[in-house]
């Protein structure tokens, strides 16, 4: 996975667009639709965001634990 990459999918995973997500990291906006679109369809960026998102759902899982034993 190229750096390219890594920065789009962890900026999709908190904002979940994926143009926006495409630009940040360094796409050409004239690009960034059709790149963002390839880059959901790639199986390691798919997978990474996987892994982002479910770390991230179970960071607020654990927060809202914390939150119940106060």
């Amino acid at each position: 996975m190229t750096e390219r990459q890594r920065k789009f999918a962890e900026y999709y995973v908190q904002c979940g667009n994926a143009t926006q997500s495409a630009v940040k990291a360094g796409y050409s906006e004239k690009f960034a639709n059709t790149n963002a679109a390839k880059l959901l369809q790639n199986t390691t960026v798919a997978a990474y965001i996987k892994q982002l998102s479910e770390a991230a759902q179970t960071a607020r899982i654990m927060t809202a634990r914390d939150r119940q034993e106060l």
